[in-house]
């Protein structure tokens, strides 16, 4: 019996604009299994529900990008969330 391989995303783009904050928004690379990236939808979720975040864009990385991406400066999820709330002032525990 042959072993079924199942893909899934590891490196996630994220892309969040705050009220009153740049035009084309603040976006961000993380890296997580596929259970902590649906966790990390949620935590946008509660953030825009709190007016934290005006709106925000979530998905896995494209082929494209992730060829591009500097993998030397990639972040696990709770690193790169913790320093895109103290650049852009949110609390995502709120």
């Amino acid at each position: 019996m042959s072993e079924i391989k199942i893909n899934q995303p590891r490196i996630f783009s994220v892309r969040v604009w705050t009220p009153g904050g740049p035009f084309e928004g603040t976006g961000f690379v993380f890296k997580a299994v596929y259970g902590t990236s649906i966790m990390a939808a949620e935590v946008l979720s509660r953030a825009v529900a709190t007016g934290q975040l005006s709106r925000f864009t979530f998905g896995a990385t494209s082929k494209t990008a992730f060829r591009k991406l500097d993998r030397s400066k990639l972040a696990r999820f709770d690193e790169a969330f913790a320093a895109v709330g103290s650049q852009l002032g949110i609390e995502w525990a709120a």
